[in-house]
């Protein structure tokens, strides 16, 4: 869309009105949606000065139609107010919005109420874990003959899951194929996608968090970094929506991927079902333990944090063993862990006693819990008098990648995958 007209309100409407709904020029930019209404009256921002003068905006929710009437609703938009002399403009963008892909003048909005019975869910990521040759090629001489033949499967059902509780996901896989340019400048493009039909209707709000899961599911299985930013959404009115959501979209150009948790491909659907399973239901008990997972992609930026993080889903991890067994925390659990995953342990700390490092690291995380990120000087509580060791930056980055790692392998444990330990060396930093 660029500087095309059409309408704007608070509330969802039906039909246009000139009258209640104020006329708005949009804008499709790279990752953004940019709305210009003239006049304010409707649309509240305001200023927060702070160290300076500065733009605090709102986040809000509104609903348009552009000029073909495709009805248009923003999430999660920003507001921003100009007025020169006697001219006053808003200006609304959002990262986050849904466009109808039916055509007519009796609109009808996507909303947080909307009741969704099914949704498509795309990442180019998908077609490398469920490969498929859906595109053929035949050659006839160098330049003879070529025979491109391409097809769409049916969707096919892989697998069902629970869902909180009431209700029910099937997941069917579906590839296909995208066709582009013209007769004289022609391109085809493999595609798979999956689709989520639910039991139960569900809100916006679920297919998000499904979405997620999904997205954290796949990185599990090739260890990539990009996320789903579109999925298209279907109603029990036979309408459907593309829900596109541009603070999704990080990594634009990221190269394909090296690992395949899958080394069988009999095992490619119980793998990608039992790690989903891991992950779906997680907001209906406590999210926090798996959140490194769920935001793989999120930039932390400090090793200590990221080590506090993995440290904590190893720490619950074992606690839930110990009461399956009918026992306590065990304070120094990570030794079971040294132990069991000892090429990981000397690939990193190879002449290092066990007992020793457990301490150390046990000593690190009490230290950075309690009395913050500096230390040069580490307190490791012994019978004895205290000692100390030092500790450097490639240090605490080394202690930092043996737990992530440790960590992942434990995330595969529980999803019963097995896996080579030493293999994530290579893929997690």
């Amino acid at each position: 869309m660029n500087n095309e007209l059409g309408y704007i309100d608070k509330e969802p409407f039906k039909q246009i009105d000139a009258n209640k709904q104020d006329m708005i020029v949009l804008n499709s930019k790279e990752d953004l949606l940019e709305i210009k209404v003239n006049g304010v009256e409707k649309y509240d921002s305001f200023e927060l000065f702070s160290n300076g003068p500065g733009k605090l905006v709102e986040t809000n929710l509104y609903y348009g139609v552009n000029s073909k009437y495709y009805p248009i609703s923003f999430f999660d938009a920003s507001v921003r107010r100009t007025t020169y002399s006697a001219i006053s403009s808003t200006t609304i963008t959002s990262k986050m919005y849904a466009i109808g892909r039916e055509s007519t003048e009796s609109i009808k909005h996507l909303t947080p109420e909307t009741k969704i019975k099914k949704f498509d869910y795309y990442n180019d990521k998908l077609l490398f874990y469920f490969t498929n040759n859906q595109i053929s090629i035949k050659r006839k001489g160098i330049k003879d003959e070529i025979t491109l033949n391409a097809k769409t499967d049916k969707p096919k059902k892989i697998f069902t899951l629970n869902y909180n509780n009431d209700n029910e996901i099937a997941v069917y896989l579906i590839h296909s194929f995208n066709p582009s340019g013209n007769i004289y400048d022609f391109s085809i493009k493999a595609s798979t996608y999956l689709q989520i039909r639910f039991k139960r209707s569900v809100s916006i709000d679920d297919v998000l968090r499904i979405s997620s899961r999904i997205d954290a599911t796949l990185h599990m299985c090739l260890l990539n970094k990009n996320r789903n930013y579109i999925v298209t959404v279907y109603d029990y009115s036979k309408r459907s929506y593309n829900i596109y959501n541009y603070r999704q979209k990080k990594y634009l150009s990221e190269k394909n991927p090296t690992f395949n948790v899958c080394k069988n491909k009999e095992d490619v659907y119980v793998i990608f079902k039992n790690l989903l399973a891991l992950f779906i239901n997680l907001d209906f008990k406590d999210s926090n333990t798996y959140l490194p997972f769920i935001n793989f992609n999120k930039d932390i930026g400090f090793n200590e944090m990221e080590f506090l993080q993995y440290y904590k889903v190893l720490e619950v991890i074992d606690f839930e063993k110990q009461m399956k067994k009918g026992k306590g925390k065990d304070t120094c659990f990570l030794k079971k862990y040294l132990k069991k995953y000892s090429k990981v342990k000397n690939h990193f700390f190879n002449s290092e006693d066990i007992n020793a490092l457990e301490s150390e690291i046990r000593s690190l995380r009490n230290y950075f819990s309690h009395k913050g990120f500096y230390v040069e000087q580490l307190p490791i509580p012994t019978d004895k008098p205290t000692r100390y060791k030092k500790v450097d930056i490639q240090w605490i980055y080394d202690i930092k990648r043996l737990i992530k790692i440790i960590a992942y392998n434990e995330i595969y444990d529980k999803a019963n995958i097995a896996i080579n330990e030493s293999e994530l060396i290579n893929h997690l930093y």
